[in-house]
């Protein structure tokens, strides 16, 4: 595409306006819209200030770090002023970075590791915050909270050096032009789709179904294979009679994946988070598009062996990390579906067994070792086994409120009130503002004959759930409330009835 595209172009582009503005009302979001004005203000201010941007490009990138960080403190300065932020769902957020403060504050130079927010979630969260998420909706929230003040400044250094050398005004020496390079073009996309397609086919079939299937599943791919190769040669060559290399200059394709790229993360900062693979993947990719255009190539690299020897060490890396572990991942998993298949089945024992063996295949993830817990208790299992599955799930992952819950219930029903309720009390700890929990807690409680403290766990439950908001899909119903208080009535006959949210 030359630098001012012909009116037909244009017109093409336009023309998938109306599908995308489709797609943005049947999904509902707010910020999508949002985004797609800014996306469009960035596209006028490139149209109509593009030399000066270009003239003074350090000044005007000094301004945007400025503007971005004066929104970032004018958002946290009216949520700490008003104790939220505009809109319900900006209010749920705001609560959601609270708590992501609190962990920080407890956990301030490493943070508590990547993917174990959601642990430390439900010990901080606000008694308002009902909802148990697994992040805070905001990538720079999560891994200052996970990664603590050391990895948060350092990704913010790699996004103001990735921004920097973004908006770079780098242009290609004049009257330069890449070779012909048909043939090595056209093999080298058809052997990078294809290595594609052939991983996604080793990780994604389930090779222990029938052939029909597997055939069905190839054909899929094999045509995925074709739909991908065709449209990266119609944009890879400069057409079907003159096959060569395109090597027209195409800055508007630059600008748009630029201001793909900055509303992708303005969004990432309060819908969904960065750091899940999908958005991941394709974040890095249209990155790594914008900085291949923005380099110089001036011929051979120097240190060529060197970066021969990196490429390779690489490749070796990905090729022992791929064998390694991502094969067991695939195969635990494959495990995990057949568990799944013979629970619905009612076959309980089945599934324990084949739960177990994806904790054996993959020990890093104690949802297995849980799963084949609770699958051994439907079955009646021998009761040493299911404790021992239930201790290596606890021991695996200690912050997890449901593994603790679990032992509980199991040990209740063995008839041992000591180790039942330190789990409870294990549980509570981690997920203080559960008021089923502390309810089922104060259900133990009264068979093990503790009747004072299953009053005072009523009432705590009673006044968690006052401080949930009115139209909260969790707080506990009129008729719930009605036989709770004449379950404390009866525990306790001097107790009021304040704090019932009636």
């Amino acid at each position: 595409m030359s630098e001012d595209p012909p009116a037909a172009t244009a017109w093409v582009i336009f023309a998938t306006f109306p599908l995308a503005l489709l797609i943005l009302y049947f999904t509902g979001t707010k910020t999508a819209f949002g985004t797609l004005l800014i996306a469009g203000g960035i596209f006028v201010s490139i149209k109509l200030m593009r030399e000066k941007l270009a003239q003074r490009s350090a000044l005007w990138y000094g301004v945007g770090v400025a503007a971005v960080a004066l929104a970032a403190l004018l958002v946290i300065g009216h949520g700490m002023y008003h104790g939220s932020l505009p809109g319900a769902s900006m209010t749920f957020r705001w609560r959601y970075w609270v708590a992501s403060g609190r962990i920080l504050a407890a956990h301030p130079l490493l943070g508590v590791g990547w993917s174990n927010f959601g642990s430390h979630y439900l010990g901080v969260r606000l008694p308002i915050a009902a909802e148990e998420i697994r992040d805070p909706h905001n990538f720079i929230v999560r891994v200052f909270a996970e990664l603590g003040i050391v990895g948060g400044l350092l990704v913010l250094a790699w996004l103001a050096t990735a921004a920097w050398e973004l908006t770079r005004p780098v242009a290609p020496p004049a009257g330069a032009k890449l070779p012909p390079q048909s043939r090595r073009t056209i093999w080298t996309i058809v052997f990078a789709v294809g290595l594609g397609v052939i991983i996604n086919c080793v990780t994604a079939i389930d090779f222990s179904q029938n052939g029909a299937y597997q055939i069905e599943e190839g054909f899929k791919r094999f045509l995925f294979f074709a739909l991908i190769v065709t449209g990266t040669l119609v944009v890879s060559l400069r057409s079907l009679a003159e096959q060569e290399t395109e090597d027209r200059p195409a800055p508007w394709i630059l600008y748009g994946i630029l201001a793909g790229v900055g509303v992708f993360f303005i969004h990432a900062l309060v819908d969904f988070v960065l750091a899940e693979p999908g958005p991941l993947v394709l974040f890095a990719m249209l990155i790594g598009t914008a900085l291949g255009v923005r380099t110089q190539w001036t011929g051979v690299p120097r240190h060529r062996a060197i970066a021969i020897g990196t490429l390779g060490s690489l490749c070796l890396t990905w090729v022992v990390t791929f064998l390694g572990f991502v094969l067991p991942v695939v195969d635990a998993e494959q495990q995990n579906v057949a568990g799944d298949e013979a629970l619905r089945t009612s076959d309980p024992l089945r599934a324990a067994a084949l739960y177990k063996s994806a904790y054996d295949r993959m020990p890093l993830n104690a949802e297995y070792a849980y799963q084949s817990a609770r699958a051994m208790m439907y079955g009646q299992d021998n009761p040493g086994k299911i404790r021992a599955m239930i201790e290596e799930a606890s021991a695996r992952d200690p912050m997890s409120v449901q593994y603790h819950l679990l032992r509980a219930q199991f040990e209740r029903q063995q008839g041992d009130p000591a180790i039942a309720t330190q789990q409870y009390e294990r549980a509570l700890a981690l997920d203080p503002n559960n008021v089923r929990a502390r309810l089922e807690f104060a259900d133990a409680l009264i068979s093990f004959n503790e009747r004072p403290r299953a009053a005072e766990q009523i009432k705590i439950a009673l006044a968690r759930n006052d401080q949930l908001h009115p139209d909260e899909p969790k707080r506990l119903t009129s008729e719930e409330l009605e036989k709770i208080q004449a379950k404390l009535r009866e525990l306790s006959p001097a107790t009021t009835t304040r704090g019932t949210g009636l």
